[in-house]
């Protein structure tokens, strides 16, 4: 007879449910007679849960889309934590997503940490997900640290990260840090060596965090005895041989029943001493990694590192059965051999008679780049390639100094936030109260990249202010630079803005330089930002992701941009319409064409067919031919016309690519892709339906350039390592 709660009856009958319709699960089930010939729970199912075949993560990665329940409400899309292999993406709906809340909630208030309470990641994987977190990116050394210690000085907070990350950090500050009120440790082991540098150098406690991400699974250390707390609402935990296995009690949409989530630990049979309830255990890392001691092979996190005399931090490596190599980090503050009879007496102790190397550390030195003057950087910026420029990370040293940095913090910032975060808005209100440059087109830069900056700021009064402030840059430089100006009608208020003054001096057509589409960009996110999906028009609230039209309308015009798409943009996001022109010249005759079935498309779609079809025989070349089959799925997804998934995979493959390629162009093609979703779940195509999902997922800049500068820097690194192979009998 099983011993479960009711909460966890109830929880559990109604998970293993939604996992039926899963056929990866159905298998599994059957062979645990979980099931009755019908598909339906047998009456015994309690008894029999625990026999049901464990489910590895190699077997989802496999065919993700076999173990997708429903296509429902899904409100979330993660990753996959801790993979060694190819991550896969899962989804969840929205009660696993208030769940997830909830516990973060409850494991912060054990520290006092509240919904103001900043968390800084440092060089780690965590995307901000709330308005006082940031994260901080780049190499570890002393410009890292600079860095660091500014955005401490205005957020004081948290800093979480990986350990061996934050003991980088910790062993290069010579200064006393900035006050904080906790460290926290996740996505590695967390040692005791460890825990002593960071507490010494913070002068802070150190919480160790475990999660696994699409499993739920979620815990931390208590404050009073240190032992790691599992959420016992969210999943529920067993073990075998040491390694942890878990159901999650609120994911119906992509259910994981007894799942193996790759990790070992120790579940301790006891209550903590620290008086609150529920399971609490000992983590020992990734059940693969195994290092061999005097005493056979270990798992990692069972092999004690402790703080050492001399040595601030230090990582092993096995390099065979008679060879350890020890990285170090000595203490400045003593000796330079100090440390060493402490290190050979615990490399004897844990590895044996081994022949021991040694390597010191070396923090990286700041890079430094090539030095412009102001000519040269004006030059590049107007003239030439922006990649070119971020690449070399060249910075002009003049009067452009303050330009071009503000202007890399908004295209490629070390600091991300899910709002502008404060030291870049303090960037701006400087450049805003600079002095007037007698260079003319530095001033005119200047006046370009504050208005992009009013562009990404969500605050709308504080970006009203920003906006003025950039105009009147812009007349002290005699320049118009009239889209620059434009472009905020898409998120300010009109009356600020006041488009049909400032269209006088628009010419017919325009090709986008690199500061005006980044300035479309920004300015599409910001206006999509401040309208929820529930209060926006008709158009972008059916055709989901509303970003992708917009981003594939600027892909397909941006060598012959009008202000009349403008117009339409503005309709499109904002339903309001901005009847004023630019030139009497007409618009040339696809262009002209493109604009009114759009405009019909958004206003009354039931009545647009004409346009359509006038758009059809217009369509010579491939990439307009391309058009109208988009515009065409555009159609039906606001018409709510039946999408017919074998035609319009087709469609796609032949005009974008592929769904798995790489190289697929999909952007536009995202709400058509969104909207096969669902027919082709109910035809039984789950893996199709997985892929469509994947697909039609949209980057915005700051995930664009978080995941670009985290796939650059933000490495998990082992502390303890053995290169020598071991199999399961000398485990």
């Amino acid at each position: 007879m099983d011993n479960f709660s009711p909460f966890l009856r109830s929880r559990l009958e109604t998970v293993l449910t939604a996992a039926l319709k899963a056929p990866g699960n159905r298998e599994r089930f059957q062979h645990g007679g979980l099931i009755t010939p019908d598909d339906t729970l047998v009456r015994d199912w309690r008894d029999r849960f625990l026999n049901l075949p464990v489910l590895k993560k190699e077997v989802i990665r496999q065919a993700p889309g076999q173990f997708l329940a429903t296509v429902e409400d899904i409100v979330y899309r993660g990753s996959t934590s801790g993979s060694r292999g190819e991550a896969y993406l899962f989804f969840a709906g929205s009660q696993w997503n208030q769940q997830r809340l909830k516990s973060r909630r409850q494991l912060w208030e054990w520290w006092r940490i509240d919904d103001n309470t900043p968390i800084i990641n440092l060089a780690s994987r965590l995307l901000p997900s709330r308005v006082p977190d940031l994260s901080v990116f780049g190499a570890i050394n002393r410009d890292c640290e600079d860095l660091l210690f500014d955005v401490l000085e205005r957020e004081s907070g948290i800093i979480r990260g990986y350990p061996s990350r934050l003991c980088e950090i910790a062993s290069l500050i010579k200064m006393q840090a900035p006050y904080i009120k906790a460290v926290i440790c996740t996505g590695e082991p967390l040692f005791e060596q460890q825990k002593a540098l960071l507490e010494n150098c913070f002068q802070a406690p150190v919480i160790n965090e475990y999660g696994c991400h699409e499993a739920a699974v979620s815990g931390w250390t208590c404050p009073e005895v240190g032992r790691i707390h599992l959420d016992e609402n969210r999943c529920y935990y067993e073990t075998r041989d040491d390694n942890l296995i878990v159901t999650d009690l609120w994911n119906e949409t992509m259910p994981l029943i007894r799942y193996q989530v790759g990790d070992r630990i120790q579940l301790y049979p006891d209550s903590c001493p620290c008086g609150r309830l529920g399971l609490t255990g000992e983590f020992w890392g990734r059940s693969e990694d195994k290092i061999g001691t005097r005493e056979g092979f270990k798992a990692v996190g069972k092999v004690a590192m402790p703080p050492l005399p001399g040595i601030l931090h230090y990582r092993i490596e096995r390099e065979s059965a008679l060879h350890v190599h020890a990285g170090i980090q000595p203490d400045p503050k003593l000796p330079q051999t100090h440390f060493i009879p402490f290190l050979e007496t615990w490399i004897r102790e844990t590895f044996g008679e081994v022949e021991l190397a040694l390597t010191a550390f070396q923090s990286p030195p700041p890079p430094q780049p090539p030095i412009w003057d102001d000519a040269e950087w004006l030059e590049m910026i107007t003239q030439a390639s922006w990649s070119k420029w971020l690449v070399s990370g060249a910075m002009p040293v003049g009067e452009a100094k303050e330009t071009a940095k503000l202007l890399k913090n908004l295209i490629s910032p070390q600091i991300i936030g899910v709002i502008l975060p404060s030291i870049i808005q303090q960037e701006i209100t400087q450049l805003a109260q600079s002095p007037v440059s007698s260079n003319p087109t530095l001033e005119n830069l200047k006046g370009r990249v504050l208005l992009l900056a009013c562009s990404c700021i969500q605050e709308s009064q504080t970006a009203v202010t920003f906006y003025h402030q950039a105009c009147q840059r812009l007349k002290n430089a005699n320049k118009k630079a009239t889209l620059d100006r434009l472009i905020p009608i898409l998120h300010l208020p009109l009356n600020v803005v006041n488009p049909p003054a400032i269209a006088l001096d628009f010419p017919t057509s325009y090709p986008l330089d690199s500061l005006n589409i980044y300035h479309l960009l920004a300015a599409f996110e910001t206006a999509l930002h401040r309208c929820p999906p529930s209060k926006r028009p008709f158009a972008p609230r059916l055709l989901h992701p509303p970003l992708a039209v917009l981003l594939g309308d600027l892909s397909a015009f941006a060598s012959n941009f009008t202000l009349a798409h403008l117009q339409h943009w503005v309709e499109f996001v904002r339903g309001q319409s901005l009847p004023f022109t630019t030139s009497e010249t007409p618009l040339p005759p696809k262009t002209a064409a493109w604009l009114q079935w759009r405009s019909q498309l958004i206003r009354n779609p039931s009545q647009a067919t004409p346009q359509l079809q006038h758009l059809e025989s217009l369509a010579q070349t491939s990439s307009e031919q391309a058009r109208f089959y988009l515009e065409k799925g555009y159609h039906h997804i606001l018409t709510q016309t039946p999408l017919d998934p074998t035609e319009w995979l087709a469609i796609i493959e032949t005009h974008a690519g592929k769904l798995t390629e790489k190289t697929a162009d999909l952007t536009p093609w995202m709400p058509i892709v969104a909207a096969l979703v669902k027919p082709l779940y109910q035809q039984n195509q789950h893996d199709l339906a997985y892929r469509c999902l994947v697909a039609a997922s949209l980057s915005t800049r700051q995930k664009s350039a978080f995941e670009r500068l985290t796939n650059k820097y933000n490495q998990k690194q082992a502390i303890l390592t053995d290169i020598t192979p071991w199999t399961a009998t000398n485990a």
